[in-house]
């Protein structure tokens, strides 16, 4: 000890060199370091998904649970599995301990998959073998209300929502409330039925041209490639112009039989905000991501966006976790600061200025 002691102050100059590197490095980090009110633990869950159609619930545990299980029981690091069977087929989760690499889990669950086939029945479909990741929620909720028609609040919620997903650590943004567009045919009886066309032959029509249609493939000797026929609707002028019956040289369009409409589907959830027409945008970040600074960042973000829009659109923030986390944050950084001021003082008051000077450094 007296060795270390000696060499110490002899070369005072590499000591307190490496002693302000630490403290650099260690006040990087302090800034840098992700702050979580509930840290992420990797804890791979992986989720089977087998169908066969017509499959009653028990056959569907005799004929597919079971084989997969015997497989899944010998995986190494697996320590739960919980199967459900079901009308039409049936699934089974697995979990797995946090020290298992979640890329090597899924590869042996497929390879068991693999093995458990010639035991299960041949018409079975492929079986969907995902990732479930419970550590993905929202960190931020946003709404957009006003007195505004529903498709000028819908454009302007899918500009933020594209311009929210660019700001570094957002994983994704949704959209709750907005109805998804489509196209409304009225049909005239009186033109159709002069035109010897029902309702019913006019849907099954429309139906089949709305197709992208396989057309094989082609080898030309040093390769081959898919050969498709484009046939989705595009624009409205599609549908207007398509052809619904021949006769001769005189062909009927939906144009001379029907007007098309521009409209909603009906909503599958309704928002509202003080009783005002709203859309919520859900902000996810990405795992390991900053929370404080990637919520700054939308903040930023949604404050350049919305000085552009009409008086009558107003954001809300309806949720932000990151609030939450720097106050936790906060008590706990003040907290280990007195704690240090405390030590410091005891030992100012018993061994002096000097080293209690050191010993707060040192801590």
């Amino acid at each position: 000890m007296a060795t270390i002691l000696a060499a110490i102050i002899i070369r005072a100059r590499t000591v307190m060199s490496m002693l302000v590197f630490i403290l650099v490095a260690g006040a990087i980090a302090y800034v840098d370091i992700p702050k979580e009110a509930d840290p992420e633990v990797a804890s791979p869950i992986v989720a089977v998904n087998v169908a066969l159609e017509g499959v009653s619930p028990f056959d569907a545990e005799r004929l597919l649970v079971r084989p997969l299980e015997e497989q899944f029981a010998d995986l190494e690091g697996l320590d739960k599995i919980q199967a459900r069977a079901f009308q039409g087929g049936a699934n089974i989760t697995l979990k797995f301990d946090p020290s298992t690499v979640t890329e090597v889990a899924l590869r042996e669950v497929r390879e068991k998959i693999d093995m458990a086939r010639p035991e299960m029945p041949l018409d079975i479909e492929e079986p969907i073998v995902e990732e479930i990741n419970v550590s993905v929620y929202a960190v931020m909720i946003v709404t957009l209300s006003g007195d505004l028609a529903e498709r000028t609040l819908l454009r302007h919620a899918r500009n933020l929502r594209d311009e929210v997903a660019k700001v570094p650590g957002v994983l994704t943004a949704d959209l709750v409330g907005a109805r998804e567009e489509t196209l409304e045919l009225i049909v005239d009886p009186a033109r159709a039925e002069s035109y010897r066309l029902n309702i019913d032959d006019l849907a099954r029509v429309v139906s089949r041209a709305n197709r992208l249609v396989a057309a094989g493939r082609i080898d030309t000797g040093q390769g081959s490639f898919s050969v498709s026929v484009p046939g989705l609707f595009e624009s409205a002028d599609d549908v207007l112009n398509m052809p619904v019956k021949v006769s001769g040289n005189a062909v009927v369009r939906i144009r001379d039989i029907a007007e098309i409409r521009r409209t909603f589907k009906d909503p599958q959830s309704i928002v509202r905000v003080n009783g005002k027409r709203a859309l919520t945008l859900e902000i996810k970040k990405r795992t390991g991501a900053n929370i404080i600074n990637t919520t700054e960042a939308v903040r930023r973000m949604l404050d350049q966006i919305s000085s552009k829009w009409p008086e009558s659109l107003v954001a809300t923030i309806v949720l932000d976790v990151s609030r939450n986390v720097i106050t936790q944050f906060t008590t706990l950084q003040n907290n280990v600061l007195l704690a240090v001021f405390l030590v410091m003082a005891l030992v100012i008051a018993a061994l002096g200025v000097r080293s209690g000077l050191l010993v707060g450094v040192a801590i």
